[in-house]
């Protein structure tokens, strides 16, 4: 059965997006690494600052532990937490499963951050390629949701500083631009990947979305994640690596041999924001659902569609801190 979902209005993408933002000054009085960004919208003009000295997550930080446990209006981080997903690969009709469970904030690459460990669903083939994965989240001190990076089988990424996941208070039709340096290694620690990078995001309209397990009202964040050579730094890889593919596919949990295999494909013309790809998030709920609808869409096709069966609160996994 196809899933469906009724779009309250359709969401632009990054393109149609264009005329609706003005990028209002870089504040170089005040520092180089400051950009503000205004975004119009149907209330108004709603102002974005990216600070690229953010410390997120900060050991020195004293909320940093209580901010990390309750989380962001959208996130819980509440440990013990846990999602389950149903996962569709196009054009398999078989389903595998992944629930994902929040753990206690622990250190990542030096900020404390919860993560967000991924395994079996009890009872339910597992998805194999993204059983054991940790993707690392906290909340910074203006209310923002931050992605840190993320492990899997001894592969490591992250960010410095970590993107914005979500603003404090998401909006339909926000939208904002994160720079920062990300860097990627085999296990051991050996070296894939570093170079700055912009990660451009997209709130949708809301939409209700009739999920498997509670049907929702949802707001889908698109991103686009792109390469930079400015003030953060600049790109050190292997030969053929698209930085930028790469990035993508390990935050996402691929395996090693299926992100080097799409960064060496490389994506040389950007595209612009798809409108059905994206994480939809719940208010108060967290993510329900990823690039859904699941198969064709108007102008794409999703290939791999994460849709929440269940939610609740069982055994807390055990800490993980990476170097």
């Amino acid at each position: 059965m196809t899933p469906r979902r009724t779009s309250l209005h359709f969401c632009s993408s990054l393109i149609g997006l264009v005329p609706g933002v003005l990028a209002l000054a870089v504040l170089s009085s005040c520092s180089p690494d400051i950009l503000v960004v205004g975004v119009k919208s149907g209330s108004g003009t709603v102002v974005f600052g990216v600070d690229y000295n953010a410390r997120p997550g900060d050991l020195a930080d004293p909320g940093s532990a209580s901010r990390a446990r309750v989380g962001h209006p959208w996130f819980p981080l509440t440990p013990g937490r846990y999602t389950d997903f149903r996962i569709l690969r196009y054009p398999s009709a078989e389903p595998t499963y992944v629930r994902a469970t929040l753990g206690e904030p622990e250190e990542f690459f030096g900020r404390l951050a919860t993560p967000w460990v991924y395994g079996p669903v009890p009872g339910l083939p597992v998805d194999e390629s993204l059983e054991g994965l940790r993707q690392y989240y906290s909340v910074d001190s203006a209310g923002a949701l931050r992605m840190h990076g993320a492990q899997n089988d001894g592969i490591m990424s992250y960010m410095e500083p970590p993107i914005r996941h979500l603003p404090p208070d998401p909006a339909p039709g926000a939208a904002w631009i994160d720079t920062t340096f990300f860097r990627s290694f085999f296990p051991g620690m050996v070296p894939i990947f570093a170079g700055a990078q912009t990660y451009a995001s997209t709130l949708s309209e809301r939409a209700f979305l009739d999920l498997p397990g509670t049907p929702v009202h949802a707001l889908r964040r698109s991103q686009l994640i792109d390469s930079y050579d400015g003030p953060v730094g600049s790109a050190v890889a292997l030969e053929g690596i698209d930085g930028a593919a790469l990035a993508a596919a390990l935050l996402d949990g691929a395996s090693p041999e299926l992100a080097l295999a799409a960064a060496r494909n490389g994506r040389r013309d950007r595209p612009t924001l798809v409108p059905e790809k994206g994480i939809w998030f719940a208010r108060g709920q967290g993510a329900v659902a990823r690039d859904y609808p699941h198969g064709v869409g108007p102008t794409n096709i999703n290939i791999t569609t994460y849709e929440r069966i269940g939610s609740g609160f069982g055994p807390v996994p055990p800490p993980q801190p990476a170097p």
